[in-house]
């Protein structure tokens, strides 16, 4: 119990530390990325988050926008793609994950078939691909949090188990003092009644010790009348 409480007590503290040393501060920019040698307009966000969930969750979300995809050098590109938020019509969506010194950087751009979109050309579109984007990674970070809560519910649950365990010992503990009081009482009843028992028997030896003497005198008086009874027959002539 003392072991699982302490792991709930570091737990707990290291959620409350990390909760009010960081603050969660997401921040969509603007950013370039190299493709094919071509530099390509996007914009792109840091997510204080281990890489490989961030990528799976936004392999995820691209796939929702249907298209064909290609690789190169860990950078994709999504041909078809449709964003109804951004377009009716089908977009070219560019997107790379890469690590970064803070986190996991996520970039994309879309190009809208004339050209890709910057605050300059398409700010409506740019605007909700930043929406977009940041709705990302709070989700991400969302994710995360509950992933954390739900950590922190089964080490609850396990100081819960571990707490009942010990009341339930606690109440063995208390019922076997009690059997152990119970089992005293009853030995040393017994021990006080063969005590008594062990009088009683020594003053029924010494009365059968009187009894053996006082039996031989009758045996004596009794076979002395018999010699007086037998002695009548030689009186009969």
């Amino acid at each position: 119990m003392k072991k699982a409480f302490l792991a709930l007590f570091f737990f707990a503290s290291a959620l409350m530390v990390s909760a009010q040393a960081q603050k969660i501060v997401i921040k969509v920019e603007p950013g370039h990325h190299l493709i094919n040698a071509l530099s390509k307009n996007g914009q792109h966000v840091i997510i204080a988050l281990d890489m490989k969930e961030v990528r799976e969750g936004w392999a995820k979300k691209i796939r929702g926008w249907g298209g064909k995809a290609e690789e190169s050098k860990g950078t994709y590109t999504i041909h078809g793609a449709i964003i109804p938020e951004i377009s009716k019509n089908p977009v070219t969506i560019y997107t790379n994950v890469s690590s970064s010194n803070t986190g996991t950087k996520v970039w994309w751009g879309i190009d809208m078939g004339s050209a890709m979109i910057t605050p300059q050309t398409h700010s409506g579109e740019y605007a909700k691909m930043e929406k977009i984007l940041h709705d990302f990674a709070a989700a991400e970070y969302v994710d995360d949090i509950n992933i954390q809560i739900a950590a922190a519910e089964k080490v609850v649950q396990n100081s819960v188990r571990a707490q009942e365990k010990t009341v339930q010992k606690g109440q063995q503990i208390v019922g076997d003092i009690e059997s152990n009081k119970k089992q005293k009482a009853e030995l040393e009843q017994r021990l006080e009644q063969n005590r008594l028992d062990a009088i009683q028997l020594q003053k029924d030896l010494e009365q059968n010790k009187l009894d053996q003497q006082n039996s031989a005198a009758e045996v004596v008086k009794m076979q002395k009348a018999l010699e007086v009874v037998k002695a009548k027959l030689t009186s009969v002539q």
